[in-house]
């Protein structure tokens, strides 16, 4: 349990601190994403980021979904349930475990 733990925190870390989505989308030249459009904005504000971009310019639930660590990391676990086959029982201490570890990187890192 303590590796799928530490894989959705780290996929949350991945997603949330990072520009990794972004740059590899980028070089894939993957359009799904508008990431190219992303791109563009943040030519002229260097303080936006792809979430912030796609809630202003892109707002659905999907977005909302995807932009909330507490429900992707939720959402995350319950496809991995069918994945790796853990129990119902395990996810709850599944997601505030791997969300806790997830919070605590943030207040560690700069």
């Amino acid at each position: 349990m303590i590796t799928i733990l530490f894989l959705y925190s780290f996929l949350l870390i991945i997603w949330f601190n990072t520009e990794a989505f972004v740059e590899y989308s980028h070089a894939l030249k993957i359009k799904w994403f508008k990431v190219n459009e992303y791109l563009i904005a943040k030519e002229s504000n260097f303080t936006l980021t792809y979430h912030s971009y796609l809630l202003q310019k892109h707002n659905s639930f999907f977005i909302r979904l995807i932009t909330c660590p507490f429900c992707l990391n939720f959402w995350l676990i319950l496809i991995g349930k069918f994945i790796f086959g853990y129990s119902f029982l395990e996810i709850p201490t599944i997601y505030v475990t791997s969300l806790i570890i997830y919070f605590i990187f943030n207040k560690l890192s700069p």
